[in-house]
């Protein structure tokens, strides 16, 4: 089972595929086991590491409270330990707000991202985030 020593919290992870690096972030009900990375679609022109977030699937669950940006963190830090020093990032529900805030924190390891139907977090969520949203030029690719 791989596992990664990651901000005192151990993380598992799987990376499938072949091609340019892609860290793929799931949302709060994401458990590797259910969502089976290694069927993505993804892997048919990318690396895809794949991981469940601190607390939840097989990774573990501190005993502490831990917040949006020690999620960002553990991305960054997820990245580094495979050596990678930079990726594409695909985040989807609660894994698109930990990409953003990664994309916020760590701008030196993404390189582009795809935000799946998610949010910056709302009104309690990352103005830091809405505000770089906002001032960040689009390639290509449309925001609402």
């Amino acid at each position: 089972m791989p596992l990664a020593q990651i901000n005192a919290v151990e993380l598992y992870f799987e990376s499938h595929g072949a091609g340019p690096r892609v860290l793929y972030i799931g949302g709060t009900g994401g458990d590797l086991r259910k969502t089976r990375p290694d069927r993505s679609p993804l892997n048919r022109s990318f690396t895809v590491l794949s991981y469940d977030q601190r607390g939840l699937g097989q990774s573990a669950k501190p005993p502490t409270d831990y917040t949006m940006a020690d999620y960002a963190d553990d991305a960054a830090a997820l990245i580094r330990s495979q050596g990678w020093d930079r990726c594409h990032v695909v985040g989807t529900s609660f894994g698109g707000m930990v990409a953003l805030n990664l994309a916020v924190r760590h701008p030196e390891l993404v390189d582009r991202f795809v935000l799946n139907c998610t949010a910056a977090g709302g009104v309690s969520g990352c103005t830091r985030c809405t505000s770089w949203l906002r001032s960040t030029p689009t390639s290509g690719s449309r925001r609402g």
